[in-house]
């Protein structure tokens, strides 16, 4: 049969399967509901939340956790009911299992499995039933504690029009799709209700196999087993369990019984059911400071989920001033409220939380602008419609709140009397440089007022940390290493113990290693070890280093290796964001942006960017040369991207895993003394300017430095405009290491320049 034959076929199959539909009645549809997995074991996904952990004697948690065959359940349990309250008769509607069990799940026994049916029986069980439609309700999974969280609807067969092979699929998962992707209170990090993510399963898989049925003879090629009947239909992944804020709020049955909702609506739609006539209300209390800080509730950086759910709040629902009904939020830290059946119209809400605040009550000028909207919505009217869910995430504020005194900013604004304006031409007088005693290959120097830090390694590996103060000119210290793990030789993938250096917001040193990491175990190849990246933190210049946190991420490349990193916030809380390349020894050298959210001495939200890696891609080895980050002074999201190969330009990195990041501007340079690596960057005057070296024209080489410039980029880097500076040249100097720093004292602008172990000032 020819391929355009079978397009063909498959289209006049789908056209008549449609057809056939639409001279059905309600009393005519029949439904198939498979609630997947079933027997508390091992294959049922089990996995630990902070109320429900692994037991010792079993490895998983007792029946109350986390298993997909709960909600699963839930869902589909929801499903039948709504289903029924639309039109179709309780006769023609099939689960393929009511319960769960047995417990204690003992492997091997005979009803081990008693409720997690074989999958071709379920098939066998859809074809004998003629049903117009099969559902399975599943949830995905990654890496547990990543950040990846969105719905996934898989039909058998391939992708794009035509590809589904029982014809109907594809159209179900369509009109289904914007209905069900639409919760409002569930961060995603990808797709839209108008970029659906519907796939054939044998696209997405990547292979495919046969069943024959025993009762027909009829042969259904596909990937998924559940799959391989004639009934059109999909699988839904409603989310990720992996992601652990959305595990947690599938503890709640009716977190899970929205969800059954929701695939509900969209089969209305495809079959032309009667839409319910109620609505719903579904919601999470949430504490508007307050990050909830454990091993089992890593969160995604930004989103509402960084704030803690509040567990036993009292949410209280009103209409026309009367108590309509009041839900507690349960103890599993999800702050998941629903209220169900509701007549259309305008309600209110209150909250009642013990240590908490009246809903809508803050301190002055402590809530962040983003959230402001969802506060404003949850304090007014709440306006409910027929056959829909509104969503409400009422934030309190703890009586004991206090607003803090230090709010420490990446890059300081200073105080400057009102006469003072931004320069647009700076009189400088520069030293005669120093030379400094350094140890080993320069690898970063940060300037942070009065003192400067140099990172070196050594030959044998050791790395050095020399404390400098600005003012003498003269090394103090040598910062304490003690702590730092040593050389790893067995090891091909480890490089530096200590390969860059940061400070946080509030002044505390930070360091990490490098080191190959790997996808997991399976790329660990001979010669190397699984790497772990390492980052340390000095507390002040006299204390040991502690290891700060650790990550075996390898955002989400077979082989990684980070290279450099920049720090948004103070130590207690902020963002980690690490520049890497692929490591694979094929590689073209792809890039990417790890980013991680510490609170609390702990990795809340890991976070890797980049989709697109090819030639078209902005980050590569090629087009960067060795990655070294800055963070921008423009805005705490970005930062700034520098290397041999490139000029500097500011990215806006993504949010979401595998979502590619944003160039918020080039710096472009016409003159002949090109900028070359190492700038950096200061606030004055309300304005933002980069300093940088430059290489010198008619250079021998390329790292001829001829001496510094400075530019007000407060218009972005690709609109950077030069300040005009006095004594900024120098006799060019051939250079290996090059680096500047900027400090500001009161009025006074003070900036350096670092060849190899020579520093020169302005001021």
């Amino acid at each position: 049969m020819t391929a355009m034959k079978k397009i063909f076929l498959l289209a006049v199959a789908a056209i008549m399967a449609a057809g056939a539909l639409q001279a059905k009645t309600a009393d005519e549809i029949r439904v198939y509901l498979n609630p997947g997995h079933g027997s508390w074991g091992p294959n049922d996904r089990p996995m630990a939340t902070i109320s429900y952990p692994m037991l010792p004697e079993t490895g998983r948690p007792d029946t109350n956790g986390f298993y997909e065959s709960n909600t699963n359940l839930w869902k589909s349990i929801q499903t039948y009911n709504t289903l029924i309250k639309m039109g179709l008769k309780a006769e023609n509607l099939t689960m393929s299992r009511w319960y769960n069990g047995p417990y204690p799940y003992v492997a091997g026994a005979p009803d081990a499995e008693i409720y997690n049916r074989p999958l071709s029986e379920i098939c066998e069980e859809v074809e004998i039933g003629n049903y117009d439609m099969f559902l399975s309700h599943h949830s995905n999974a990654l890496t547990d504690g990543t950040a990846t969280n969105y719905p996934l609807m898989l039909y058998r067969g391939y992708d794009g029009d035509g590809g589904d092979l029982a014809p109907g699929s594809r159209a179900m998962s369509l009109t289904c799709w914007p209905i069900f992707y639409t919760n409002e209170i569930d961060p995603m990090t990808n797709y839209s209700p108008t970029s659906p993510n519907v796939r054939g399963d044998i696209n997405f898989y990547g292979s495919s196999s046969t069943r024959v049925d025993p009762n027909t003879g009829i042969a259904y090629t596909g990937y998924l087993g559940v799959l391989k009947h004639g009934a059109p239909g999909f699988l839904v992944e409603g989310y990720f369990h992996t992601y652990q804020p959305a595990r947690h709020r599938a503890l709640n049955q009716d977190y899970c019984h929205q969800e059954g909702i929701r695939i509900a609506r969209g089969i209305c739609e495809y079959f032309g059911l009667n839409p319910e006539n109620k609505g719903y209300i579904m919601g999470t209390v949430k504490d508007v400071h307050t990050h909830l800080v454990h091993n089992l509730y890593n969160y995604n950086a930004g989103t509402m989920d960084q704030w803690a759910p509040i567990n036993g709040a009292v949410v209280i629902l009103y209409k026309d001033g009367q108590e309509v009904a009041r839900y507690t939020t349960d103890d599993n830290y999800n702050g998941v409220f629903v209220f169900e059946d509701l007549a259309p119209g305008t309600y209110t809400l209150a909250v009642e939380a013990e240590g908490y605040k009246p809903l809508g009550e803050f301190t002055s000028a402590t809530v962040d602008g983003q959230w402001q909207q969802w506060i404003n919505k949850a304090s007014g009217n709440i306006v409910v419609e027929a056959n829909k869910t509104t969503y409400e995430v009422p934030l309190l504020e703890s009586v004991d709140y206090v607003v803090p005194d230090d709010l420490y900013q990446n890059y300081p604004e200073p105080e400057l009397p009102a006469y003072v304006s931004a320069p647009d031409k700076l009189d400088l007088t520069c030293d005669d440089g120093t030379e400094y005693d350094l140890d080993g290959t320069i690898k970063r120097m940060l300037v942070r007022g009065d003192t400067t830090v140099v990172l070196t390694n050594a030959a044998d590996g050791t790395p050095h940390l020399y404390l400098i103060n600005n003012i003498d000119k003269v090394i103090v210290k040598e910062l304490s290493i003690e702590g730092v793990a040593p050389v790893e030789p067995n090891n091909a993938g480890f490089y530096s113990r200590l390969n860059d250096i940061a400070f946080t917001a509030d002044n505390q040193l930070v360091g990490i290693n490098s080191v190959q990491t790997q996808y997991g175990d399976g790329q660990v190849n001979e010669g190397f070890e699984r790497g772990t990246l390492r980052l340390y933190k000095w507390a002040d210049f006299d204390s040991d280093p502690i290891q700060w946190v650790t990550t075996l991420s390898s955002a989400n490349f077979y082989y990684y290796r980070a290279q450099s990193l920049v720090i948004d916030g103070g130590a207690d809380e902020c963002t980690v964001t690490i520049v890497g390349t692929n490591d694979a020894a094929s590689s073209a050298g792809g890039m990417r942006f790890l980013k991680l959210s510490i609170v609390n001495n702990q990795i809340t939200s890991t976070v890797y960017t980049e989709k697109t890696i090819n030639a078209t891609s902005n980050f590569t080895r090629d087009k960067v040369g060795v990655p070294v980050l800055v963070l921008s002074p423009r805005s705490d999201d970005n930062v700034v991207l520098d290397g041999e190969n490139t000029l500097p330009f500011e990215v806006t990195t993504a949010k979401a895993n595998g979502t590619d990041s944003e160039v918020a501007g080039r710096f472009e340079s016409d003159a002949a003394d090109i900028p070359a690596v190492g700038v950096s960057f200061f606030k004055y005057a309300q304005h933002q300017y980069m300093v940088t070296p430059y290489v010198a024209p008619n250079r021998v080489d390329a790292v001829n430095v001829g001496g510094i410039k400075l530019y007000d980029i407060t218009a972005g880097l690709d609109q950077a405009a030069l300040v005009a500076t006095t004594n900024t040249d120098l006799n060019p100097m051939p250079t290996q290491f090059m680096s500047t720093g900027a400090a500001v004292k009161g009025e006074d602008i003070n900036l350096y320049l670092m060849q190899d172990n020579k520093i020169t000032k302005w001021q």
